[in-house]
């Protein structure tokens, strides 16, 4: 098994901007405020994907932008609404970056908070993957107690 060897640089506030490893992978960060703007993740193929992070304005998730080889084109956007317990009322995925971007999936919650109502672009119904993909996510984000 080969040893790899990992490398971190960190900004004067203690953020990480830079890891590598010595199979020639890297990931670069940018930070604002304290919080993470974006990751730019390369292999050692010279393959990358970029994610950019968005925030409300009391500082909560509220969108992730995904795009592979600085192709926009597959870029996918996340956004997420929460309510004023910060718990996750809707997702949506969209591909494209501009407005009129097409909606991939998201779901929405009742008024209870635990009836999740989905939704599907093109009239297309999700697999069963792509609903565990979802949920995991989700789940991620906002572990239940």
């Amino acid at each position: 098994m080969p040893q790899v060897q990992f490398y971190s640089y960190y900004d004067f506030e203690g953020n990480r901007t830079w890891l590598s490893d010595s199979q020639g992978g890297s990931v670069w960060y940018a930070w604002n405020n304290q919080r993470l703007q974006s990751m730019v993740m390369y292999t050692e193929n010279n393959k990358s994907a970029q994610v950019g992070f968005g925030y409300d304005s009391v500082g909560r998730l509220a969108s992730l932008t995904r795009t592979t080889n600085w192709d926009i084109a597959t870029t996918i956007n996340t956004g997420y609404t929460l309510d004023l317990l910060d718990r996750v009322t809707s997702i949506t995925h969209s591909k494209g970056m501009s407005e009129d971007a097409s909606t991939l999936s998201g779901f929405t919650y009742d008024s209870e908070l635990y009836r999740a109502r989905w939704h599907y672009g093109s009239g297309r119904l999700p697999s069963h993957n792509e609903l565990q993909r979802i949920m995991n996510e989700v789940y991620s984000l906002y572990p239940l107690p």
